[in-house]
């Protein structure tokens, strides 16, 4: 975890600066394991963003805003009760333990002043907030811990706080590089790497400091036992520098980017050079401006992933299902389609039935309808007549018919709806963003696959809520190496209007042939366009298709003219004539 006991000691010092005499506005909880206040500080107002969740506990000022629920939880309206109006004294770390206590000065029923705390654990898994009094007593917490999730340290109202077990650990920000030196390099650590020695030795430290330190110093991955004097010496002046400037106010709020992706990799109090050029590293003016953004950053990214994954899921669902109907309806055809031996049969009992009484419960007869055929034994109905008999297989033999011409157009439509699925999870595929994946949603909510929960609609087609035809669309661009605009859909919502409003006439339209893609124009006339242009936009087609990691893939092209729109199709169902196709290997990312 980046954010570890030193990091936490800079933020303690910013948080109890800035909160300092800070007055309680008000409280809200917008998620399950998340705390707002809304502070009155002297630099104005603020708000305080106190989470517990295990995989992004942690406390700092947020300008970010939060959807709160229609009815507060019950831990935030235990709050409201104790601290509205209430002011923080303090905001205290014991040592660099990774355990933040705000304290407040607020007013009990009869207007005595009392002293109340929310303690932050920031602990993984085992993060939490808890409210006590000024005894030290739980009034709650965001989460109770009782006998069934732990028998050694229990948080429940109306126990006495424990504080969590401290770490065998030596506090190390005011030890002299001598002293560092002598807890370092005993015989317990002196068979581990620099590094491991380092987190097994001293608190406050995570995995990414620990080995920053042994990365200055040279003696990454280097066992103690394996190094000279000088090496150790530089490894304990490194350990040294990067205590003392923690604890005399030298911590720097550092960012690491991915050069590429440019999403936040990781943050600490010192600079982290062990990566070289691969991230990109960033300092920021303060603890809680590094924090917010590094999370809202993560969180972004975690919800779209999320999305993406509910869409992935409920569109693959729905492919299943359509698969299993068209399975099913092929199977039904084929047996309409196997009806001829009914009207034989028939055939067969109206010749036969001056030999037939009823009763029999089977005719053995000559096939008078093919020469040289074998006798056929005709299953009948002991309890219709002959004719009655006959009567019952023309008529299997016409309701068979009938079913052919109506399966025949149900297979069509299930084969249409199955190919509009697989260009939906295609698109799923290439979604770069909120913007992208809401207008997904909104093509599956007008198809009725999907159903907004606050709209209460029933089940697929219920939803008539319509889609404006013109939008705020960010198509993807790519530039020709002749310098030719070329526009890719991301999405069918998109691909019709780039397609069908956006193109003029006499621009290029490419996609990939048979294969679920994008719509992708080429921003010239038909027959000015070059053939390196041409190639290059049949490669993005190929980039952004079902068939993106093939080597090859054949891609048609065609004038924008040529293209219409199915009548009574999916959205991004179209039809094209006049094309020619070329193979093209797709772009690379």
């Amino acid at each position: 975890m980046s954010l570890d006991g030193i990091f936490l000691y800079g933020l303690c010092a910013e948080l109890k600066n800035r909160c300092a005499g800070a007055r309680v506005e008000r409280i809200n909880q917008p998620q399950r394991d998340e705390l707002i206040i809304s502070l009155h500080t002297k630099e104005g107002s603020g708000r305080l963003l106190i989470c517990s969740n295990p995989n992004s506990a942690r406390v700092h000022f947020t300008k970010a805003s939060r959807e709160n629920p229609i009815a507060a939880p019950m831990f935030c309206m235990l709050l409201r009760k104790h601290l509205g109006g209430a002011r923080i004294s303090d905001v205290v770390q014991d040592g660099v333990e990774r355990a933040v206590k705000i304290r407040f000065e607020a007013y009990d029923e009869l207007g005595y002043k009392v002293q109340k705390s929310l303690i932050v654990e920031i602990m993984g898994r085992f993060s939490n907030v808890i409210f006590v009094d000024e005894k030290g007593i739980i009034i709650d917490s965001m989460k109770r811990v009782d006998l069934t999730t732990s028998s050694q340290r229990l948080v429940l109202p109306k126990l006495k706080y424990e504080a969590p077990p401290p770490q065998n650990k030596i506090l190390a920000l005011d030890l002299s590089a001598d002293e560092i030196k002598r807890a370092l390099f005993c015989d317990a650590f002196s068979n581990l790497a620099a590094e491991k020695a380092l987190l097994d030795c001293f608190s406050g430290l995570s995995p990414i400091v620990s080995r920053e330190i042994a990365y200055r110093a040279d003696m990454l991955g280097v066992k103690l036992c394996e190094a000279d004097d000088e090496r150790l010496l530089r490894l304990s002046d490194a350990a040294h520098e990067a205590f003392y400037s923690a604890a005399h106010g030298g911590a720097e709020p550092f960012m690491l980017s991915d050069r590429e992706t440019h999403k936040p990799a990781y943050f600490s109090y010192t600079a982290i050079t062990q990566y070289g050029a691969r991230f990109e590293a960033r300092r920021f003016d303060s603890f809680c401006a590094l924090l917010d953004e590094f999370y809202a950053a993560r969180d972004e990214a975690d919800i779209h992933a999320r999305r993406t994954a509910e869409l992935h899921r409920l569109v693959s669902n729905n492919i299943e299902r359509a698969s299993k109907k068209l399975n099913l309806q092929l199977s039904e055809l084929s047996d309409a389609r196997d009806r001829e031996s009914l009207k034989l049969y028939g055939d067969l009992i109206t010749a036969n039935v001056y030999r037939m009484e009823k009763g029999d419960d089977e005719l053995t007869a000559e096939n008078y309808f093919k020469e040289g055929a074998p006798k056929i034994t005709i299953p009948l109905d002991t309890r219709l007549t002959p004719s009655q008999n006959a009567q019952k297989y023309y008529k299997a033999y016409r309701r068979k018919k009938s079913a052919e011409s109506y399966l025949c157009e149900q297979t069509e439509k299930t084969r249409a709806e199955l190919l509009y699925l697989e260009t939906v999870l295609e698109s799923l595929s290439r979604a770069d963003g909120a913007a992208a994946l809401s207008q997904i949603k909104e093509e599956l909510t007008e198809g009725g696959y999907y159903q907004n929960k606050s709209d209460g609609a029933k089940a697929k087609g219920k939803n008539k809520k319509k889609i404006p035809k013109k939008q705020s669309f960010s198509f993807l661009e790519y530039t020709s190496p002749k310098g030719v605009r070329i526009l890719c859909g991301k999405n069918n919502l998109q691909n019709d209007y780039l397609t069908l409003e956006w193109a003029r006439p006499e621009y290029v339209w490419l996609h990939a042939k048979n294969i679920p893609g994008a719509h992708v124009i080429i921003c010239a006339p038909y027959y000015d366009v070059d053939d390196e242009t041409l190639m290059y936009a049949a490669r993005a087609a190929a980039l952004n298709c079902a068939a993106s990691k093939s080597p090859k893939v054949e891609v048609d092209y065609t004038q924008v003219k040529n293209v219409k729109r199915a009548a009574g199709k999916k959205p991004g169902m179209v039809y094209y004539v006049r094309q020619k196709t070329i193979i093209a290997e797709p772009l690379t990312k």
